[in-house]
């Protein structure tokens, strides 16, 4: 478990003490702190602690760049020790908008649920290479058992999330649990079936007649559902139940209330956005030539610097639950290596052995997929941000070849890794896509450098 304490405490230290601490903020991926004198602050060590990615500095403002999700446990841990101290003239305050909350929800409740996807993914991967090797035929049991370990977290995908949401705003979890396998109920009839012609379930409430049907492939729904369960158990447990009668009715008015309200109203008018959505993104990604996948993924990295990335998120696992395949993730991928190939070529150019080790550690961390520690310290800095925009270019010209050769994964993965959920699905094509954003992101990156370079000798 990580010692968000300890990341905090570092922070503090490392800007020079609570004394010299004027304000305390956060953002949706930065630790905002305001000094009163910025020459005691230490940029090095700020940028040495664990799970710092990136050091932004406006005037006396220090933003300490730790993603969406580390920014949330250090900042509150942040908070209390600067209330705890002597110093009472520190403003602390959370100012954020309704994008950034939406983000943020997204940020907690997803990565507890990637990792189910991310071994559903990789599991798809290796059932491929036994049945291409000729070591399992489609109908052997042992490719049904590797079916139900591909499948499983894709299928009991609501559950997962509804779990995940309601243990986010503070529910009981195991009824977050109960709740999603009501919602994906094999007493209903399927989403999928519905969708292609099958019956619902007609229910009459107040004279009025409700198409019902399960909630298999709705993440959004699974969203709502956790966090109305645990508003409703906040809610029964402060105004409405007993104290003493609390473990029987809390429980009951709870999973009850959320379940009718979920079947009957919201999760309908919810599960209408959810297809809207899916279709926006279908239409852009599927845009002629490849020009929407261009798009996409020459803008992914400038998204990821203000952490609204995981919203993408949401989108990945939509299409996962379905269809089964991604069209997304492909051109995600993409944009990491184009940020892993251009820096790369700091390395070339990097004027000390400290700068090239910090390239080297940046463009290996692109390459398993994590793409903010090469864009905060090498790509973004650059000149004219030459580094962002020369790998944003490669990547959108291996997103649109992507495109173009209709790749699409079968679950979540980034980077080096992503090949693992390509087996299936123009594995090849996905590979050449990668290859093309990190060479030309390097390339670009390398003749920018390089004129830059004369320039500053000339």
């Amino acid at each position: 478990m990580e010692d968000y304490r300890k990341i905090a405490q570092e922070c503090v230290e490392a800007v020079g003490g609570v004394k010299n601490i004027k304000t305390v903020s956060m953002c949706t991926t930065r630790l905002r702190i305001e000094v009163y004198d910025s020459s005691t602050v230490d940029k090095e060590r700020v940028k040495s602690i664990d799970k710092v990615k990136g050091l932004a500095v406006v005037g006396n403002q220090f933003q300490i760049i730790l993603g969406n999700g580390t920014i949330r446990a250090v900042y509150k841990e942040t908070a209390d020790i600067v209330n705890a101290s002597d110093n009472k003239n520190v403003v602390v305050e959370e100012k954020e908008t309704f994008v950034q909350k939406v983000v943020g929800i997204f940020s907690t409740v997803f990565p507890a649920v990637l990792p189910a996807i991310i071994c559903s993914g990789m599991l798809s991967g290796i059932r491929s290479i036994l049945e291409y090797s000729g070591l399992i035929s489609v109908d052997s049991n042992w490719y049904t058992l590797l079916s139900i370990l591909c499948s499983t977290a894709l299928d009991m995908l609501p559950v997962l999330v509804t779990w995940s949401t309601c243990k986010r705003f503070g529910g009981t979890e195991v009824l977050g649990i109960i709740l999603g396998l009501m919602l994906v109920s094999g007493s209903l009839p399927s989403a999928f079936d519905v969708s292609t012609g099958g019956e619902p379930m007609i229910i009459s409430l107040f004279g009025i007649n409700f198409k019902i049907a399960a909630f298999q492939c709705s993440v959004l729904v699974a969203i709502f559902a956790g966090w109305m369960l645990a508003s409703m158990e906040k809610l029964c447990r402060e105004k409405i139940v007993p104290g003493i009668v609390d473990s029987i009715f809390t429980p009951l008015i709870s999973v009850g209330t959320t379940f009718f309200v979920t079947m009957f109203f919201c999760g309908p008018v919810i599960r209408v956005v959810e297809q809207f959505l899916i279709s926006a993104a279908s239409w852009l990604i599927t845009l002629p030539l490849g020009i929407g996948a261009f798009i996409f993924t020459f803008v992914y990295q400038f998204i990821v610097i203000t952490g609204c990335h995981l919203a993408f998120d949401f989108l990945d696992m939509q299409f996962l639950a379905n269809f089964g395949l991604d069209p997304i993730i492909p051109l995600v991928n993409c944009s990491i290596f184009g940020q892993c190939g251009a820096c790369a070529a700091f390395i070339i150019f990097s004027k000390n052995k400290k700068d090239r080790a910090s390239a080297v550690a940046n463009t290996f961390s692109a390459a398993m997929g994590v793409t903010e520690p090469a864009i905060f310290n090498q790509t973004l800095p650059s000149k004219g941000m030459c580094g962002m925009i020369c790998g944003s270019v490669g990547a959108a010209i291996g997103g649109m070849i992507c495109s173009i050769l209709g790749v699409k994964g079968t679950g979540f993965a980034l980077g080096i890794w992503s090949i693992a959920i390509h087996m299936e699905t123009g594995l090849w094509a996905f590979i050449i896509g990668i290859l093309v954003s990190t060479v030309i992101g390097f390339v670009l990156t390398y003749i920018v450098l390089l004129r830059q370079n004369k320039k500053s000798v000339a």
